[in-house]
């Protein structure tokens, strides 16, 4: 007998024992994958101070300098080199150091500190010297190793803090490859693929899609596990457990928490009291943090609160099954929207090269990589850490007015200033059906 596709569904749709055939030999085509990677796995990385790449790892070191053909760069008094790809197996690290002093002064001292704990004081000399360590490593994420030397300048026009000069850092496995990847390294790449096909499937049952997307996605499994050094940085797991083990909890168990979520809607609706409740909650665990709550406890609070309060003024959309009725917009309420909008948008920018006086710290730095973003091209950072701390999103928002306008107060404000004066809109628009007009 030949299945028939009907219209906007998959054939396959209407046999749902397909589809736990098709994940379990999804599973094992990862974990195959994950193995042949992890075989020609490239144990070590050496990155050479001046290439395109080096600013992945070195952070708080001064620009590039040329002593005949070695590029190099002075670190600050407190610097630190990034680990990418060990996940908790012990580095033996390689850097290429020298340390140039006045001979009035004592040779220069570094220590070398990871996750707290000093490794190492070691003597810097004039002359280029390797020193090896061995290094322990976060099981997740990657593994800052701090540099700290005492405070020096040359004086002069040179006014900077510097510390060593590196050239050359090498970093190489201490273990066997074994068979798979750590723990938390082979879960991450497994769950790639995983929840791909999961969310395709929930979405539009189609497993042919779900194949068609996977594909794809088993090569970058098996890219991961033979470069693990590039995959700690391009796919770091710094949310781990979190990511991935709740986006596969919520897409294998999602008809169960739509039933879930429509009963408890059944049991709050009609009830607007509740809605009071959860708000106050919210709001008293925002204040529970200033008074030592535990910020989890506090989480929870927030989060338990503003769904409350959400489902109780929904009056039971989700239990009725019959989705969100549109509501017509009155005159009356694009005016005021319109008018909060327009206000919002005037007291945020009017004097905005002005106002407030002075440049910010984070202002000023924000600007400079957005600047850097425009102007080189092998800067494309994805999470900055020196001097912001913070998701590159914003600096690639900022680059295009302060490479095309310059540097000046307006250009490095003016993209924060405008996401700041639409939020009243924003807020309008996604609360609206849930509270109305």
């Amino acid at each position: 007998m030949t299945a028939i596709a009907l219209p906007g569904r998959s054939a396959t749709s209407d046999r749902p024992w397909y589809a736990p055939l098709f994940f379990c030999g999804l599973f094992v085509l990862a974990l195959l994958a994950l193995t042949l990677g992890h075989a020609v796995i490239q144990p070590s990385e050496t990155l050479v101070v001046g290439t395109a790449v080096d600013r992945r790892a070195l952070v708080r070191f001064h620009e590039i300098e040329l002593q005949g053909a070695t590029a190099f760069r002075w670190s600050e008094p407190q610097a630190a080199v990034f680990l990418y790809g060990f996940d908790g197996r012990p580095a033996l690290v390689t850097l290429r150091l020298a340390a140039a002093r006045p001979p009035e002064l004592s040779p220069v001292t570094l220590t070398i500190r990871s996750e707290g704990a000093v490794i190492g004081n070691v003597p810097v000399g004039v002359d280029w010297r390797r020193y090896h360590l061995l290094v322990p490593t976060n099981r997740n994420g990657d593994t800052p190793v701090v540099l700290e030397t005492a405070e020096f300048s040359a004086g002069g026009d040179d006014t900077r803090l510097i510390g060593v000069a590196l050239s050359a850092v090498a970093s190489r496995f201490t273990v066997a490859a074994g068979l798979f990847p750590p723990f938390v390294r082979s879960v991450f790449l497994l769950s790639l693929p995983l929840i791909a096909a999961l969310g395709i499937w929930r979405w539009r049952r189609n497993l042919s899609v779900a194949a068609a997307v996977t594909l794809p996605l088993l090569l970058l499994v098996v890219w991961a596990a033979a470069y693990p050094a590039l995959a700690g940085y391009w796919l770091p797991t710094l949310l781990w457990p979190g990511w991935p083990l709740i986006p596969l909890l919520l897409l294998a168990g999602w008809p169960w928490f739509v039933r879930a979520g429509r009963g408890a809607i059944a049991l709050v609706q009609g009830r607007c009291w509740l809605s009071g409740c959860g708000a106050v909650v919210a709001l008293l665990a925002l204040c529970g943090v200033w008074l030592g709550l535990p910020l989890w406890l506090a989480v929870v609070g927030v989060l338990g609160g503003t769904l409350l309060a959400l489902a109780a003024r929904a009056g039971g959309i989700l239990g009725s099954g019959t989705g969100i009725v549109p509501v017509a917009v009155s005159r009356g309420e694009l005016l005021a929207v319109a008018a909060i909008s327009a206000l919002a948008l005037g007291l945020r920018f009017v004097n905005l090269g002005e106002q407030p006086l002075g440049l910010w710290r984070d202002e000023a730095r924000h600007g400079l990589l957005a600047l850097q973003i425009w102007q080189e091209p092998s800067f494309r950072p994805i999470y900055v850490v020196e001097g912001a701390d913070l998701p590159a999103l914003l600096f690639y928002l900022m680059a295009p007015l302060v490479g095309l306008f310059g540097p000046e107060l307006w250009t490095a404000r003016f993209t924060s200033a405008l996401a700041g004066a639409l939020t009243p809109l924003a807020l309008w628009w996604a609360v609206r059906p849930l509270l109305g007009p």
